[in-house]
């Protein structure tokens, strides 16, 4: 596969055994993946520059998207309907910006490069980009790029090696160089498409706790080769002799979601472990318990374990699952939930155990010596004066029963404005798990 550190390196991966002068590709599609966060409360402003630069929301029910941006390619909405469970079908595909799900905002493009690979200029075409919102401030940007008629070699070049990279601008025919690697490569694209980018990411120009760029890829070569998969944790690699047009439709469509579907599940139990190595276990008490509410918000709203409809699509799905070592990562925020959630629980009951014996100590101390030293001056006409006179025995039961009172007071209080601040957090909590104006 095309691993990024694979490149860096000047090796081929799985591909060694068809880099010969001879192995030419016909056709070389890409679909980079950049995961990516976004500033808390920001993703209405967000959904909002997107559609004032001509991003469109993606739907199920628009057939003319079908061939809008696949460079001359089709999906079938209704297969691509029809692979998943409904369950799965209302997050992948929600039918309004109201719902929760993966919102997604699509360009189509028509912008011509060319990168330098191996002394010579091979153009490149970018189809459109995608813009994908997801729940809890995560989101991904897909860019699709089609190449073709090049060695095999130079198209693996091009998904991570260190050419210099020239961008042919229409208007102003200005050229763009790059010398880094393909992660600056793709965010100088993001940054050239989605104007005003940068006000809304969080932190870095990626995803802080995964800033790798994922990919999609197939290839279609003019050697007669079995059509084979291969995954890695960078995506899926799909390289054969048969240039259907039902296998590009599974590029764009079912592969693509897969893998999306797979990588959104990866993103967020790597913030969920960003965020618990971040917490002050003993100060951070609102954060522990946001981090056991939004683990139980994800696994009962987000994270299905049977996703497609057919055998094949569940054997794409565990591909996906183990190449990105999906399992580990949800056992291992399991286990920190469990922790947490012991260690909330073990807190609140000391704490419970606490105010219980102060409250018994109070109970018992009034009822048996502080009332019965002062309470006769307490009927009818209460008398201040009297006060001059107590004993030290009377005042300190003075002082008991009235301390008494105030913390009774206080912890009611207390009980009543925790509850109200509970229900703004769970509130904030739901806004994040709900990309939408629609609260639950």
């Amino acid at each position: 596969m095309f691993s990024l550190e694979t490149f860096y390196e000047g090796e081929l991966s799985f591909m060694a055994d068809f880099t010969t002068t001879e192995t030419q590709v016909s056709k070389a599609l890409f679909q980079f993946f950049l995961p990516f966060t976004y500033k808390a409360d920001s993703e209405l402003q967000l959904r909002k520059s997107l559609e004032n630069h001509q991003f469109t929301s993606f739907q199920l029910n628009d057939l003319e998207q079908e061939d809008k941006y696949y460079g001359g390619f089709t999906i079938s909405h209704r297969n691509l309907e029809s692979f998943f469970l409904p369950m799965t079908n209302k997050i992948l595909f929600p039918s309004s910006g109201k719902d929760k799900g993966y919102h997604r905002y699509s360009k189509k493009l028509s912008d011509e490069s060319a990168i330098a690979i191996n002394d010579s200029m091979i153009p490149f075409q970018i189809h459109s980009v995608d813009v994908i919102l997801c729940p809890y401030e995560l989101g991904i940007v897909t860019i699709r790029i089609e190449l073709n008629d090049l060695a095999l070699a130079d198209a693996i070049t091009f998904t991570g090696g260190d050419a210099t990279r020239i961008h042919l601008g229409h208007e102003s025919k200005a050229t763009i160089l790059y010398e880094e690697k393909n992660v600056l490569f793709v965010i100088e694209l993001v940054r050239n498409i989605v104007p005003g980018w940068d006000q809304f990411i969080k932190g870095s120009d990626t995803a802080e706790f995964d800033s790798k760029i994922y990919l999609l890829s197939f290839l279609s070569v003019k050697n007669d080769i079995k059509t084979q998969y291969h995954y890695d944790d960078y995506g899926l690699a799909c390289i054969s002799s048969q240039d259907t047009d039902q296998l590009t439709s599974h590029f764009y469509g079912r592969y693509y979601y897969a893998l999306l579907t797979n990588l959104y599940h990866r993103l967020f139990f790597l913030k969920l472990l960003q965020d618990y190595a971040d917490i002050n276990i003993e100060g951070d008490k609102k954060a522990i318990r946001q981090l056991i509410y939004t683990m139980n918000s994800f696994t009962s709203n987000y994270y299905f374990v049977t996703i497609p409809r057919d055998s094949g699509g569940a054997e794409l799905f565990n591909g996906f699952k183990q190449a990105f070592h999906i399992d580990s990562l949800y056992q291992c925020s399991k286990e920190i939930l469990t922790s947490l959630f012991h260690y909330q629980q073990n807190t609140a009951t000391k704490r419970d155990s606490f105010l219980l014996l102060i409250l018994t100590l109070y109970t018992v101390i009034c009822g048996i010596f502080s009332m019965n030293l002062f309470t006769h001056d307490l009927e009818g006409n209460i008398h201040w004066e009297r006060l001059a006179y107590y004993n030290p025995f009377e005042y300190l039961a003075v002082f008991i029963v009235f301390s008494g009172m105030i913390i009774v007071m206080y912890l009611a209080i207390s009980s009543l404005i925790q509850g109200w601040q509970d229900k703004k957090l769970r509130k904030k909590w739901i806004d994040k798990a709900v990309i939408s104006p629609k609260k639950e």
